[in-house]
């Protein structure tokens, strides 16, 4: 319901109303702000620990809902793996493609590509790695298919799930959506996840990029979702060209990218260092650079 009546409400009204309940939420229920207006340089700088809020009750209930509100309108982050398969399918020539899903929820991905067209000639299975309450909703939604397996992140094997599928005739696309702003040392880990899974197309997305800023910095992100707080952890501020300098040093080269519109995030607009203050959530689309 809620997503319906969105598409009634004009963007810059939404905008509006978003950021007033924001308010809200501050000044009457006492809900953080989105982000910490003190933003930090190095890590070391943090006192602080933070819990894994990804466990938090209210969390979990998010991502149980964004299941039950499939609404079969693939935003551009589910299209950049849905067209990711179709690259490898018409281009590359392979009709068996393995989906490795990091951080992926119970299966929202896996809804909108098992419903796509452009991918229904395909032999597509799909490996989805998150927590173990969230995986819980994601096994019941898809108990009757046979084309998605579900993996604990705590407990994933990478090197066994790549093998599940590891043939010259299968094409791996890894997905990680909006997985390594919350990693304070994700080159480290971007580079372990691709050594261990080989994929040919890596799409990242939902991806915070800072327009004005050269550097990387760090901050601290207040997650709230509509059913409430849920916790609190450090989140990567990420320069324009970060990722795409990274996966260049991994071997990758840039497909394609996609966005609804430039700074279209405002989470920032008061913080203290003004080159973070505009931010476009990206979708990247990065293929391996197949040299002879």
């Amino acid at each position: 319901m809620k997503n319906f009546i969105k598409l009634f409400i004009p963007p810059i009204l939404l905008r509006f109303i978003q950021s007033a309940r924001k308010k809200i939420g501050v000044y009457f229920f006492n809900i953080p702000p989105t982000y910490s207006e003190k933003i930090f340089y190095n890590l070391t700088d943090f006192n602080e620990t933070y819990e894994d809020l990804w466990e938090s009750p209210n969390w979990v209930l998010f991502e149980r809902d964004k299941l039950k509100g499939f609404n079969n309108k693939p935003s551009i982050h589910h299209k950049s793996v849905i067209m990711s398969c179709n690259i490898i399918n018409k281009i590359f020539g392979f009709k068996k493609i393995h989906v490795i899903d990091f951080g992926g929820g119970g299966g929202t991905l896996a809804q909108y590509l098992f419903k796509s067209s452009v991918v229904e000639n395909i032999d597509l299975q799909v490996s989805v790695i998150d927590s173990a309450s969230i995986i819980q909703y994601g096994e019941d939604t898809f108990s009757n298919s046979k084309n998605i397996v579900f993996f604990e992140h705590k407990t994933a094997d990478l090197n066994r799930i790549n093998k599940r599928f590891s043939s010259r005739h299968v094409a791996t696309v890894l997905n990680l959506s909006s997985v390594i702003q919350y990693i304070p040392n994700y080159k480290d880990f971007l580079f372990n996840l691709i050594e261990q899974t080989q994929p040919l197309i890596v799409t990242i997305t939902r991806f915070p990029r800072c327009e004005d800023a050269a550097s990387d910095a760090f901050a601290v992100h207040n997650v709230t979702t509509s059913l409430g707080f849920c916790g609190s952890t450090i989140i990567n501020l990420f320069g324009k060209e970060s990722l795409t300098d990274c996966m260049r040093h991994l071997g990758y080269s840039t497909l394609l990218e996609d966005f609804n519109e430039i700074n279209d995030t405002v989470y920032f607009d008061k913080c203290d260092d003004e080159q973070y203050r505009n931010m476009t959530l990206v979708a990247y689309t990065f293929v391996k650079n197949l040299d002879k």
